[in-house]
């Protein structure tokens, strides 16, 4: 096997990954040690590095054993997203298990395996935004995600069927065709009205 080092092949793995997968490329133990001491590569917890310049919240939400989640996750889709909430928001999927307390943590368990250091799919994005954001920031998430076709009709009837009840009628009300958030939040609150 011949030697890699740690940045490059994190580089090649999406900048941030589990120890098995870095050696699998042929980084070492010892090279991993060298590359935390230097600087060029942090450890988000045991078992996962990640390069110096990989987004804090990236980081931290993958030292709690999960993936970024919620409005983080849907502004790294791309998403227009009105306000997030404050604290930092971390999806487990179905299966996670959280390796440390996060007190100023929000745990998201919805359906699905996560990737270290890969958001949710979007419809869990959209999911988890329904729950703690508002019904605006939910709407021009969605609207967003649709303009950009980053949903698929099973993606859409999986939605309506994990929402809460009362929001559902907003994915039959969304449109594909929103050039921005505003527009969208306009059209929202115009409905609202009549």
């Amino acid at each position: 096997m011949t030697f890699t080092r740690a940045d490059a092949a994190l580089r090649t793995l999406g900048r941030i990954a589990r120890t098995s997968e870095l050696k699998r490329l042929g980084v070492t133990e010892s090279e991993l040690t060298r590359a935390v001491r230097s600087g060029e590569v942090i450890r988000a917890r045991q078992g996962v590095y990640a390069l110096a310049d990989v987004q804090a919240v990236i980081v931290h939400a993958a030292s709690h054993g999960g993936t970024v989640g919620c409005c983080a996750a849907g502004l790294l889709h791309g998403l227009w997203i009105l306000e997030a909430p404050p604290e930092c928001h971390v999806w487990m999927g179905t299966a996670g298990t959280p390796r440390s307390s996060c007190e100023d943590c929000h745990i998201h368990w919805d359906e699905g395996k996560v990737a270290v250091g890969a958001p949710p799919p979007v419809r869990n994005v959209l999911l988890q935004i329904s729950r703690c954001a508002t019904e605006d920031t939910f709407f021009a998430a969605l609207e967003s995600a649709l303009r950009q076709s980053l949903l698929r009709a099973r993606d859409l009837t999986w939605l309506v069927v994990h929402l809460p009840i009362a929001m559902r009628w907003l994915v039959a009300f969304a449109r594909a065709d929103a050039d921005s958030g505003l527009e969208s939040l306009l059209r929202l609150r115009l409905h609202r009205l009549a």
